[in-house]
């Protein structure tokens, strides 16, 4: 079952100190899959993905990429934290694209971009600057190659960090509130890029948003979290266009104009 599972989670949980801020999420997620993550603030949606790539060890439950365990091995019923070469090798299969673009301020866009093709993938630096070029252009960043971050504008920042996190073919993509610290015209051309990720590559992508058209248009598969838990889960017509709890209904009110 696993095999068929790009990512695949069972009973995970997470507490920072005495606050758990996850209690027991069960996920999975098929090849193709485009997954809007939907919640408010401080239901654990962000901490989740930090717990898929291993960015945040989480504490019980087990996160599976590829079929494989994230993070850990078993040994006896044991979870033994994996060497951070082995955990290194596992997050080369997810990519991610954060809400502060992270981008490295001293190297141009096409530096940020082969970087990881180089030193996680041990590709030339020819071959990676063929691949960093080709994926600038699908961003819409052909003429911003030698451009440094503090030079582009907070769209092009992210459509860097969304070429940079896809260049190296992860087996799925993270998207972490990526539309959050833009300003509003600058949305457009991000959620463009993202869409396009989902219907011409079609990629698997876990998205945390708050872009409920997005969610609507180009997910097939939305999740609303609260509290740490998923409390619904299914297609975007379900989830938006016919709530089954309360909480849902008061969350998406807020987006009435849009939805």
């Amino acid at each position: 079952m696993m095999g068929e599972k790009v990512v695949l989670i069972e009973k995970l949980e997470k507490s920072f100190g005495d606050f758990q801020v996850l209690k027991g999420i069960d996920l999975a997620v098929d090849q193709g899959d485009v997954m809007a993550i939907i919640g408010p603030s401080g239901s654990g949606k962000t901490t989740l993905l930090r717990c898929i790539n291993f960015l945040q060890p989480y504490d019980r439950g087990k996160v599976y990429i590829d079929g494989e365990l994230v993070g850990y091995r078993e040994d006896n019923g044991r979870l033994i934290k994996r060497p951070e070469s082995a955990i290194a090798r596992q997050r080369a299969k997810v990519g991610m694209v954060f809400q502060q673009f992270n981008l490295f301020p001293h190297m141009t866009a096409l530096e940020n971009v082969t970087l990881g093709l180089v030193q996680v993938k041990g590709l030339s630096r020819e071959e990676s600057v063929e691949i960093g070029r080709n994926w600038l252009s699908k961003v819409g960043l052909s003429d911003k190659l030698d451009a440094y971050p503090s030079a582009l504008s907070g769209g092009q920042q992210q459509r860097v960090g969304i070429a940079r996190a896809v260049a190296v073919e992860p087996k799925v993509v993270l998207f972490d509130e990526v539309t959050s610290a833009l300003d509003p015209e600058l949305v457009g051309e991000v959620l463009s890029v993202m869409k396009s990720l989902a219907e011409d590559y079609h990629m698997t992508m876990l998205v945390v948003t708050h872009e409920m058209l997005f969610a609507k248009e180009v997910a097939n598969r939305v999740v609303f979290m609260d509290e740490g838990i998923v409390m619904e889960d299914g297609s975007p017509a379900t989830i938006l266009g016919n709530p089954a709890t309360e909480r849902l209904q008061t969350f998406l009110r807020r987006f009435e104009q849009i939805l």
